[in-house]
């Protein structure tokens, strides 16, 4: 696959989960002249993460808009990135590595089932939020038919199907808190509990970009 089809797709991808305006023929030319990535090297699915981990990492927090960002601040970004070696960020780049586009949506209903497991974990339950929780649950299992006819350019889909298992597992158990059909808590819920008995009173922050790629110890010291 062609190195600039790879990055053209990463900041395509980016400029979608962010809304931002990005100028992608400034990026993506910058990226192919500095920084000496092989697709033979280092392969499309390792590529596309690097470029998803230099917008989030390296170039998000230089500007809001990501669009007329002057040469030399690029050329102190960029030499920021290359303090390290490729090998070193592929290493580290699993929470940037492609998703499907439509598990966008099935981590917001995800989400949302969460948020209405903390309220019942407490014990605010009703009918309306049970009804809610059982179609948000419906919406994420009907993406299962979307998935089988993906194109995985840059995931294999065994990954991918891993990842929507996890997220599939997590939900059901949040909704089962949510319609009182278990005590049993989601690993998500759990953290949050624990989160909240902190000794040093700070509560976790459990929202992320790019939700099905987080490493396990995300919640760990």
């Amino acid at each position: 696959m062609e190195l600039k089809v790879i990055i053209y797709d990463a900041i395509d991808d980016f400029s979608r989960r962010t809304l931002l305006d990005i100028d992608r023929e400034y990026i993506a030319n910058l990226l192919l002249l500095k920084m000496g990535w092989s697709v033979e090297r280092y392969g499309a699915e390792n590529i596309y993460a690097l470029v998803i981990e230099f917008m989030y990492c390296y170039l998000l927090d230089e500007s809001s808009e990501l669009k007329n960002i002057e040469d030399n601040s690029m050329e102190v970004i960029i030499q920021d990135y290359l303090s390290h070696s490729i090998e070193w960020h592929i290493e580290r780049d699993e929470t940037f590595k492609w998703y499907p586009k439509v598990l966008d949506q099935v981590w917001n209903d995800s989400h949302c089932l969460f948020e209405m497991a903390k309220d019942a974990y407490v014990g605010n339950r009703n009918i309306e939020n049970t009804e809610k929780a059982n179609s948000l649950f419906e919406r994420i299992l009907s993406v299962r038919e979307t998935l089988e006819q993906e194109n995985y350019r840059y995931r294999s889909k065994e990954d991918i199907l891993d990842l929507y298992e996890h997220e599939i597992s997590e939900s059901q158990l949040d909704l089962d808190l949510i319609s009182e059909e278990s005590i049993f808590l989601s690993f998500r819920l759990s953290y949050y509990i624990c989160s909240l008995d902190d000794s040093t009173g700070e509560t976790l922050d459990f929202s992320c970009d790019a939700p099905f790629s987080m490493p396990d110890d995300l919640f760990q010291d």
